[in-house]
């Protein structure tokens, strides 16, 4: 009785965690999908702001790989990290906000690689597009901080750029491409 018990709950155990690898596969899948067509549908069109918010859109997309990675574990897959009982909670926290943080400066720390325009005002790009990451980078980094839903905070990023590509009538290649 005892071993069919354990055989029950090993393959329990063992479906969970196929099912979770397959989220979080489909997860990355999609969002290389995203990438893909932000590089694919917003041109680069001579507009510094347009070029800046592309930036922003591709780093969004990276970070929420990784903000949803700490959402999920709270170590993040750091696994190096003593436990919370070991180290009481609060340090706990602190240093999972400090392994948070150093993931995340990775995705930020190359602000201007992307920002670079075919027209003159690259250096316009470049400052709009290092305030842009900064400022995203210093809210996620707040939200995790505060024990908030960094994920959400991340998706709420990428609308509020995607409503300002809106606002600034852009044209995607699609558009382009019917207009003539």
């Amino acid at each position: 009785a005892i071993g069919l018990l354990a055989g029950f709950r090993l393959n329990a155990s063992y479906g969970r965690y196929r099912e979770g690898r397959q989220v979080w596969s489909d997860t990355q899948t999609t969002l290389r999908d995203l990438a893909r067509q932000i590089v694919m549908w917003i041109p680069d069109n001579n507009n510094a702001q347009v070029v800046a918010h592309k930036s922003r859109l591709l780093r969004l997309c990276e970070a929420f790989s990784i903000t949803f990675l700490f959402h999920l574990n709270d170590k993040g897959c750091h696994y190096n990290m003593k436990r919370k009982t070991i180290l009481g909670e609060e340090q706990f926290y602190n240093r999972v906000q400090a392994e948070f943080e150093a993931e995340l400066y990775d995705v930020y720390r190359d602000s201007n690689e992307n920002a670079v325009s075919s027209d003159n005002d690259s250096e316009t790009t470049i400052q709009i597009d290092k305030d842009l990451l900064r400022a995203d980078f210093e809210r996620i980094c707040r939200i995790k901080s505060q024990r908030g839903n960094v994920p959400l905070e991340v998706l709420t990023c990428m609308g509020e750029t995607v409503a300002a590509l809106g606002a600034n009538n852009v044209e995607t290649t699609a558009n382009y491409e019917e207009n003539g």
